[in-house]
Formats: structure tokens, sequence, C-alpha cells
């Protein structure tokens, strides 16, 4: 096996050996792991081959371990910590998609993967945009034996209801919630050890929840920081925040003239490839902000991002009542996958992708043993949330910054997993305990509710309209004439920026391979 481990996700340990590697760091009864510890328990699970006993790590990384007849590939929960592997001569492991690229002259763009991206900014399953590589998935563990034989194993799924309490009663659940919250930033602590912890503070619940019980918690070293238009509502309620638990803030102004710039510089161009990485169109809102406050100092160089992913999704923000009442059979389920997340471009779906969609998940059906709806969330788990969303956290790596995320430690995920789908609807639960923790530590003053600018003719015209008024700028990356032809219906080809990106991405990948 070649192991071509560069650390651009999260610091690298190995053993004397080189056998074992991890990346990343992880917790084990909620205590942080050393390299030995976390190997004598890999090595002891999979000795009794009992590979549901990972799901009790906690924390975000990636763990590769070689031995004479086979290598194991282990990731955390959310794949936060990306791998690929390409098996045509022998087994090459790397957490560098543009190495594999660069090495190896047998590679091919997979359609299928190509039309999907296109669609909804990520390729699910293990494959990527080149069909001789492959991505290590959430919670999987990935048996190759030398001979090259391959045995993928799920090890856990995101399951709402799993240990349900069937309680409605507020503060039941606010006590447990509280209890949750003080753990998880707990971890969060020993994690940064002293060091800065940085909060991307929007004007919603799930960062605002984050700022909170860092302030609960005593911890000093902690700024804030949002972009946008300094009289934006969300600009204006990330500042009440920050200001009502006594933070720094800093808000960094976005701009056309700023955006040219940044589209024309070689640097831009990098961190499209790293982020992209064969599988999830580039994130690139925070990027401008990233690079300015380390400009400026203010963020450190050792700093701790956390972000506020993703609560809202695990405290139920991405159902509906129809769904609830919908998503009742295999067709329904199919279709809400597919409306749902298969929507940057009103291309039709090829039968060959319809047919990828469908398999996943049936097999997720058949693995899990969930309701339709509970699939539904399940595939949102495996593919969005860690594909896109989680992610985004190529934004910290690409400056080498470390990161965590409180909302993905098991503790969160397990209570969630408990509450009723009646209250997780619409995330109400969610956002009454953010509401009530804040006005309870700072008083009656304390900023609560939406940042969301009122629904009105205005805001209506605005957004139909964005090209023009999107207050951070984004749209400079877009040709007008793209945007202007989807938007009018004339076209079917994406013009959003996410789509934009995806088709340029595709165009390197072409290029490189050609």
């Amino acid at each position: 096996m070649i192991a071509n481990i560069k650390g651009l996700f999260g610091d690298v340990q190995k053993n004397e050996s080189g056998h074992f590697i991890l990346i990343g760091n992880c917790f084990l009864d909620d205590k942080l792991l050393n390299l030995e510890l976390l190997e004598q328990f890999v090595v002891s699970t999979l000795l009794k081959d009992d590979f549901k006993a990972f799901e009790k790590i906690n924390g975000f990384f990636t763990i590769i371990y070689s031995l004479d007849n086979a290598t194991y590939l282990i990731s955390d929960k959310v794949r936060s910590r990306p791998l690929f592997y390409y098996l045509n001569h022998g087994i090459t492991v790397s957490d560098d998609f543009d190495y594999l690229v660069d090495t190896y002259s047998d590679l091919s763009i997979n359609d299928i993967s190509k039309e999907e991206y296109i669609h909804t900014g990520y390729v699910t399953s293990h494959e990527t945009l080149i069909n001789e590589i492959h991505q290590l998935e959430a919670a999987q563990v990935v048996k190759i034996t030398h001979d090259v034989n391959i045995q993928r194993t799920n090890y856990w799924n995101f399951l709402p209801e799993k240990t349900l309490i069937d309680n409605d009663g507020q503060d039941f659940w606010f006590s447990k919630m509280d209890k949750a919250m003080t753990a998880i930033i707990d971890k969060l602590i020993t994690v940064a050890d002293g060091r800065q912890i940085v909060v991307p503070l929007s004007g919603g619940y799930d960062s605002r929840a984050i700022a909170l019980y860092l302030k609960k918690s005593g911890y000093q070293n902690v700024i804030c920081f949002t972009f946008g238009k300094s009289d934006s509502h969300e600009v204006k309620m990330s500042k009440h925040i920050a200001d009502s638990l006594e933070f720094e803030w800093y808000n960094v102004t976005y701009s056309k003239a700023m955006w040219k710039t940044i589209k024309k510089s070689k640097e831009f161009g990098q961190y499209i490839k790293f982020i992209s990485s064969g599988t999830s169109v580039a994130n690139v809102q925070v990027y401008p902000a990233i690079k300015k406050l380390l400009e400026l100092g203010v963020v450190h160089s050792d700093a701790v991002l956390c972000p506020g992913h993703t609560a809202d999704f695990v405290a139920g923000g991405h159902f509906n009542k129809k769904d609830f009442l919908t998503v009742k059979n295999e067709e329904k389920l199919f279709d809400h996958v597919i409306k749902r997340h298969y929507k940057h471009t009103s291309e039709v779906l090829t039968s060959a992708l319809v047919l990828k969609i469908k398999t996943e998940l049936r097999l997720l059906l058949k693995e899990s043993g969930g309701t339709f709806l509970q699939v539904a969330e399940i595939w949102n788990s495996k593919e969005r949330q860690s594909k896109f969303i989680v992610n985004s956290n190529r934004y910290y790596d690409f400056f080498d910054l470390d990161w965590w995320m409180p909302f993905w430690d098991d503790e969160f995920i397990a209570l969630w997993e408990s509450v009723p789908y009646s209250l997780r609807l619409n995330t109400v639960l969610w956002n009454d305990f953010v509401n009530y923790s804040l006005v309870d530590t700072v008083g009656k003053n304390a900023p609560v509710g939406r940042s969301n600018p009122p629904v009105n003719f205005i805001n209506k015209v605005k957004n139909r309209l964005a090209y023009f008024t999107d207050p951070n700028a984004l749209y400079v990356l877009v040709p007008f004439n793209r945007w202007f032809l989807q938007r009018t219906k004339l076209s079917n080809r994406p013009g959003t920026v996410f789509g934009i990106l995806s088709e340029d991405y595709i165009k390197l990948i072409r290029k490189r391979l050609s």
C-alpha cells in the first residue's frame, strides 16, 4: 500500500512503524485519546470483527491502519477529514485528490457523477468525479485486502427517534439540552486548550448557541465575526448577539470590486481545487472574511474555528409537516430526495442517475431498518451534510486553521435521536431553547428571534433580482447572461454561483485528464 498523507485536512499522527495513521482528534468515554490508546481500541475492535463498536469514537477523524494482508480506512460520522483511494495498480490512499489525478494516467470522467454534481453540488456514495478514484464515506469502514478485494461497511446512521423518549414537556427537554450543550462545549474547550476560539456568528440560532455556552463556560479567549453590509438584518443581529455576550466582534464587508480581484487571483483557483477535491462544489462565502481577518491578525494562526454545523438539521429543520404526512412509501421517498436535493439545474435526470439514487435509498432502507422519513434524513446526513455542509470546513483547512463542530458531537446527536418528531418539526424546540437560554443568561434585552428580513413586496422583488441586490456581491462570479437565462427559464443550465462553480470545476477536471 502507498499512503500519501499530507495533512491537508487536519494534524497527522503516525505510530513508529507508520502502519497506523490518525488525521484529526477523537474522544472515547469523554477522554481525548492519544495515538497509542486509539490504536489499541481499533486493533481490539477489528479482531472482534465488530465494526459497529466504532460508533463509540467521538470526534472528527480519519484512521488508516495497514496490516500484512489488508488495509482499513475508517471515517468519523460526518466524513469531516476526506480521504481518497485508487485501486487499479495496488492500493494508493491519499488525502490529496489532486495527487492521485497527477500520479495516474488511466483516469476517466464518471458521467453519472458529473451529472449528479451539477444537480446537487456533490457526488454521493463512494464515487467521485473520476471513475478510478473513490472516497471514504461518512461512518464507514473500508477493508481492502492486498489482492484488492473491497468490503465497505457503514457502522452508524443518524436515526431520529432511535431512542425515542415519549415526553412533550418543555422543562424536561430544556434540562437535557442544557446538559448536552455544556458537555459539548467542554470538549471544544479541551481541544482548544487555551487557544483562541473563533465563532462565525450569523444571525441564526446555531452559532448563537455556541457563543452563548462559551460565555457560560467562562472561556475568555473568544472572538466572533460575520460578513456583509453593516445595515443588513444578519449583520445587525450578529453584532447584537456578540455585544450582549460581551465578545469581540468583527464584520468584513464584501464588494463587487473585492470579488473581481479575488476571481482573478491564483490563490482563489488553488482554493477551488482544494475544497472541491473531486466530490464537492466549493463553498466560497467565508473565504474572503477568513483571509482578511488572518491578514489583520484578528484571527490567530493557531485559532480553533467553531462553526454552527449543523444543529438546524439535527434539530429538525430539514423536514416539514408535509414531509411528515406524505413520505410514507418508497416512491414518495424517491420523490422527496430528488425534488429536495437534485435541484441546481432544471435538466431532467437521466435514467442512470435515477437508478443510482433509488439503489442507494433502497440499500439505506434495508441497512437501517428506518421508516421512509427516517431514511430521507439518513440520506441527508450521509450525503448533503457530510459532503456539502461539513465540507465547507475546507475554508479553514486551506488556511491551515484548526476547527471543531460541537453540534456533531455524539452527545448532541444522541439527544436529538431521542426527541419525538413532533418536537423536532420546524426546529421549534431548539429555537425556543436557545431564546430561553439567552434571556436567562443576559436578561430581557437579549437578542431573540430570527434575523430574516420581513416578507414584503420590496424584499420579494430584491430576491427575484438577486444578481443586482445580493448584499455579499457573490453574483460577480456568475455571467449575467447565465443568471438571466435561468431566471427567465429560457435555459436549463445553472445560473447560480454553485452552478457556475460546478461547471467550471468539471471543465478543469476534463482539461487535466485530456
